[in-house]
């Protein structure tokens, strides 16, 4: 490039700085308020979460501008909700006049490039119309004009970003770009020859700030030698704007530096943690591009495929079938890929694929969990066993209790020859109201359980288990009972539940007996508080009592005892409906009455013999 040429290019470059910045200066003007909200939301996104997930090595972020809500949040792109980060309705009317529902963010953007892609954006309306070819005019009048000129269809590569609009998707798009627009030899062996330290952040604050004073100075020093006011204005602003632009010049370059510094550092800590793998790690580690050619194995997969039988370089025999598809994807979406396991010649390989965006490559890290697997399937093989066996005893435990339960009912039987049969029907009776009850709210805590009613159920035969210490001529009296005789049978509820506690005590906590007892010493209290032994009344009767209360009372009514004549159906029906709210609890009743069908079938069903 000759003098000239390179002399004019700067001057377009120069041109093109100073529109810039008057758009900028236009657009502050024009949206003081959403400038100012901008300026804040920018500064708070890129401390709080793009440095953040820059570290992490997450490439995009994406603001979801939602018009009906005025407010603008923040999707990382991972299993978090988005978040919040601004509420402000002039910035999204901006951005909705734009019919922008989405910004996509490149995570090593900084605060003030996203702010001035936001502001020429909002200044380029309704939608960027410029033909890339055209040149810009000396002069240009109409910000709109110039904004749409600098946004040309495929985006703007300058102002340390490439912009560009998604029509498809209404989305915007703002990725990190070197900034070169004002990069001169000369300026930058100077500022390397002078090592500026404070960094570009401080340069590009200066650049305004010295162009104003220049400005002024030049002024002052013109009016001096009388010049007019128009002479001295033009003088000082064109000082002004070559002071700020050298100055703006000499960031960019220092910019352009300290990012070419970060990027080498980080290939240099990329390629440190590469030549720890061949040494000492004993897994396979490959590294290849995305279209499939191979990069580097370690000595761990050479051997491994030495193993096999298999050539050296056949490392895609170890990885899974679609790895090429793996890793474009990855690539894609530059960041490290779900964990995926993979048989391969009778071994199983688990892979963690890591991508390397800037050399369109990716890295798959193996492990062989062959044996892991083979340990799994035996401690499965063996909880199944062990679940089988826990079954089995169970179905023993469960067994041995009811024998238990029905041996201890034989005794009463022994002495009341009516009782084997009034076991098996109260037994029903009781199963059939818990399971009728568990839908009422009041009993959906205790009763909404298989397992508990099924323990009432079997627990029920022992209600009467105390009369065996009744003498037979009070049991087997035909007639009816004087008072000291009536008096000796009450006894029965605590001789009866006695026992139940003191085996229970034997056991330890067991709510097979605890069940057993509380029917044994409340199956004859009442809802009133005139029943026995205890007096209890109203909750205060355990809900297994209530149950048995009723079954035991319907039983005795429905069937011919020694001292009485069996009544139908109805009768004892209507002694219990009698009896509602004072015998017997109120929701029991009312759940008798709703089965009172299937207790006549299992009265008719289970008669004694």
């Amino acid at each position: 490039m000759n003098f000239q040429s390179y002399f004019a290019k700067q001057i377009q470059l120069l041109q093109e700085y100073i529109f810039f910045k008057y758009l900028l200066i236009n657009e502050k003007i024009r949206h003081r308020q959403a400038v100012k909200a901008a300026a804040e939301m920018t500064l708070r996104l890129e401390k709080l979460y793009l440095r953040p997930l820059l570290k992490k090595q997450q490439k995009w972020v994406t603001l979801l501008v939602l018009a009906n809500e005025n407010r603008i949040k923040l999707d990382q792109g991972d299993q978090t909700p988005p978040v919040t980060i601004a509420e402000m309705p002039e910035l999204v009317k901006l951005f909705t006049r734009q019919r922008i529902k989405q910004i996509r963010l490149d995570t090593r953007l900084e605060s003030g490039q996203i702010h001035e892609a936001f502001m020429l954006l909002w200044q380029a309306s309704p939608r960027p119309r410029s033909d890339p070819a055209a040149q810009l005019p000396v002069f240009i009048h109409s910000s709109n004009e110039l904004a749409a000129r600098l946004m040309d269809k495929d985006g703007v590569h300058k102002f340390c970003a490439r912009m560009r609009l998604l029509p498809d998707v209404d989305s915007f798009q703002v990725e990190y770009s070197y900034c070169e627009l004002y990069y001169t030899r000369v300026l930058n062996l100077f500022l390397r020859g002078n090592a500026f330290k404070k960094g570009h952040r401080a340069l590009f604050s200066l650049a305004p700030k010295a162009g104003f004073v220049s400005g002024v100075l030049i002024f002052l020093l013109m009016r001096i030698p009388s010049a007019s006011y128009i002479q001295a204005i033009i003088g000082g602003l064109l000082a002004g704007t070559v002071i700020s632009y050298l100055i703006s010049t000499m960031a960019s370059i220092l910019y352009d530096q300290e990012h070419k510094d970060l990027l080498l550092e980080e290939n240099m800590r990329e390629i440190s943690a590469l030549s720890h793998f061949p040494g000492n790690n004993p897994h396979p580690i490959i590294k290849m591009k995305n279209n499939g050619e191979l990069l580097y194995h370690n000595p761990a997969s050479a051997k491994l495929l030495k193993e096999l039988g298999l050539p050296a370089h056949h490392v895609h025999e170890i990885l899974p079938k679609d790895y090429k598809e793996l890793a474009c994807k990855c690539i894609d979406q530059s960041e490290p890929a779900e964990a995926i396991e993979i048989n391969r010649h009778n071994r199983t390989f688990r892979y963690q694929i890591t991508p390397f965006p800037n050399e369109q490559s990716v890295m798959f890290a193996g492990t062989d969990i062959t044996r892991l697997k083979e340990l799994e399937l035996e401690l499965l093989k063996l909880n199944h066993n062990l679940e089988d066996k826990v079954l089995a005893r169970t179905k023993e435990l469960q067994q041995t209790q009811d024998v238990t339960i029905l041996s201890l009912s034989a005794l009463a039987e022994l002495r009341d020859p009516e009782t084997g049969a009034h076991i098996n029907r109260t037994r029903r009776y009781v199963r059939l109201l818990a399971e009728a009850l568990r839908r009422h709210p009041q009993y959906k805590e205790e009763l909404d359980n298989d397992e508990i009613i099924d323990l009432l159920y079997r627990s029920a035969p022992l209600h009467d288990i105390g009369k065996v210490g009744i003498a037979d001529a009070i049991l087997l009296k035909p007639g009816p009972l004087t008072k000291a005789e009536f008096a000796e049978m009450k006894k029965h509820p605590v001789i009866g539940g006695d026992s139940l506690r003191w085996a229970e005590k034997q056991l330890g906590s067991n709510s097979f007996l605890r069940y057993a007892r509380e029917i044994a010493y409340t199956h004859h209290e009442k809802w009133d508080g005139s029943g026995y032994p205890a007096g209890l009344a109203g909750e205060n009767i355990p809900i297994s009592g209530r149950l048995m209360a009723l079954a035991d009372v319907y039983d005795a009514l429905v069937n011919k005892r020694v001292y009485k004549e069996a009544f139908s159906h109805d009768q004892s029906k209507e002694i219990i409906v009698k009896g509602r709210g004072q015998h017997f609890a109120p929701d029991v009743v009312d759940a008798f009455l709703e089965n009172e069908r299937e207790f006549h079938k299992i009265a008719r069903r289970f008669q004694n013999e």
